[in-house]
């Protein structure tokens, strides 16, 4: 199930181990890209009628982003986009390229030869998987870098229309526990968002910290999904809310 995994550290091998033996049915890592078939032809996007007041949303991640464990129209993306509707009087498209599983590399393939390149604003949320699989610090480094400069060509090369979004701390979740080893996984995740907001900030993007909704989840058990791993809608209500202030240069009063 862990892809390009040849030598598993004894940390691995915990892992393994307690995902074999976790009562969650989506783990973090699980649904690994899937490549199309020989011959298979990529869907053309489809043309969406553009007016004064459409503008489009590109939502770039993982199992946050797609809401896994809950009804996707609760996931933050489809929350903003609704909210956006409603408060601005405008039309958003949305548009999620994101799946449970993946890592920086899986989202960077998913998005190459993207055709649509006039996003109105780009979410990226990314890198939780690269944490839990151990995959190397550095990796993560180069192809965040490499995300984030794609995110903000998709967003016709204006930086402030993308935000980065913290990765959340699945350690404060009862299936995610077991995996705090004395507090080094959120270190780890904590490094993580300290890279990806200085990256953002250097390139002029935004970067929203959302983490520490996340850590309420032991205290509110409402925060957490129903799987005990991942967010509620109620959390990513939270999430929503907290991106909501970066559009109020976006969007008309």
């Amino acid at each position: 199930m862990i892809k390009k995994c040849v030598v598993f550290p004894l940390r691995m091998l915990l892992l393994l181990w307690a995902v074999s033996c976790s009562d969650s049915d989506t783990p973090l890592f699980e649904s690994p890209i899937t490549e199309p078939e020989a011959g298979e032809q990529e869907e053309a996007p489809r043309e969406v009628p553009v007016g004064d007041n459409d503008y489009f949303y590109l939502a770039l991640g993982d199992s946050y982003t797609i809401g896994t464990g809950i009804d996707p129209k609760d996931s933050y993306p489809s929350q903003l986009a609704l909210t956006l509707n409603n408060r601005a009087n405008v039309s958003v498209n949305l548009e999620v390229i994101a799946t449970n599983g993946w890592r920086t590399d899986d989202l960077i393939r998913a998005i190459e030869g993207k055709k649509r390149q006039e996003y109105s604003f780009v979410t990226l949320l990314i890198g939780v998987n690269n944490q839990f699989q151990g995959i190397q610090f550095s990796v993560f480094q180069d192809e965040f870098k490499t995300l984030l400069d794609r995110s903000i060509a998709l967003a016709e090369n204006r930086p402030g229309q993308v935000i980065v979004i913290s990765i959340p701390d699945y350690t404060y979740s009862p299936g995610g526990k077991i995996y705090d080893f004395g507090g080094t996984t959120s270190d780890q995740i904590d490094d993580y968002n300290t890279f990806a907001r200085n990256t953002a900030i250097e390139r002029g993007s935004r970067f929203i910290n959302i983490t520490d909704i996340s850590r309420e989840g032991l205290k509110q058990p409402d925060l957490i999904a129903p799987d005990s791993l991942h967010l509620s809608g109620k959390a990513y209500k939270q999430v929503m809310e907290r991106l909501l202030p970066a559009f109020d240069s976006i969007f008309p009063n």
